[in-house]
């Protein structure tokens, strides 16, 4: 357990300090130092003690759930975590090489689960390679209008409810995007998404495939069917894949 922290440990840089210490710590003479841009983080039921007690006083505070880590890279994305109020949200890509995207619901990071509930503007913007995206139904706000993806011509929003467009969209016009049927006036209703083709999910398919090298089906990945393409084959039962 830590009790005491040395003279001089921090640097002239700190910028933010996280206190979970109900009681402000106790200080020598010369106080914590001179950090003119310094942000602490504490309990929203503390900050009142802080600054009513020198030498904390005078100091910017703020709640430890605003408390962010910054472009976290995991998998295809970066993030910023708010460990203290277990959300993330999108904060740019990690990996540019490829074209499919799926933002997951869910990250993990430092043994800790946190949900991603929104996309930062900027983040995904400017990408002349992605060709699809998956919104999980966990974002319920999305600052990104999505400026210069040219390719991008196929989302899938799994949120029943359409995200929060802070700036609005700037999907490339001929996109479609793909809800599940329950909600597609929801969408076509929004002012935002309202703008581009609306389609169910049970119509999104993925790229043709191929069978033992002859047979190619279309496949419906949140309808779990497919359709067979040789016009010279008739076919009736399940696939295996």
């Amino acid at each position: 357990t830590i009790k005491e922290i040395g003279r001089n440990c921090f640097n002239w840089n700190l910028q933010n300090l996280v206190i979970l210490s109900q009681t402000p710590p106790t200080c020598n003479e010369e106080g914590i130092g001179d950090f003119n841009n310094l942000i602490i983080f504490t309990d929203n039921n503390y900050i009142s003690t802080y600054q009513a007690s020198t030498p904390w006083a005078g100091y910017t505070y703020k709640a430890k759930e605003e408390y962010i880590l910054e472009r976290v890279p995991i998998d295809d994305f970066t993030y910023n975590i708010y460990i203290y109020s277990n959300n993330a949200e999108v904060a740019g890509y990690n990996n540019t090489d490829i074209t499919d995207y799926e933002i997951p619901e869910n990250i993990s990071f430092n043994g800790s689960k946190y949900v991603v509930n929104k996309i930062c503007s900027s983040s995904l913007s400017w990408n002349d390679k992605i060709t699809s995206i998956i919104i999980p139904e966990s974002i319920s706000i999305t600052d990104e209008r999505f400026d210069g993806c040219n390719k991008l011509k196929t989302i899938l929003s799994l949120a029943n409810i359409p995200p929060t467009c802070t700036y609005g969209l700037n999907f490339n016009s001929n996109a479609t995007i793909y809800v599940s049927k329950e909600v597609i006036d929801n969408y076509k209703e929004d002012e935002n998404w309202g703008k581009y083709t609306i389609e169910s999910l049970d119509f999104f398919s993925i790229v043709p495939t191929v069978k033992s090298g002859e047979l190619k089906y279309r496949l419906y990945k949140f309808s779990n069917k497919a359709t067979l393409l040789n016009n010279n084959y008739r076919f009736t039962g399940k696939v295996e894949l």
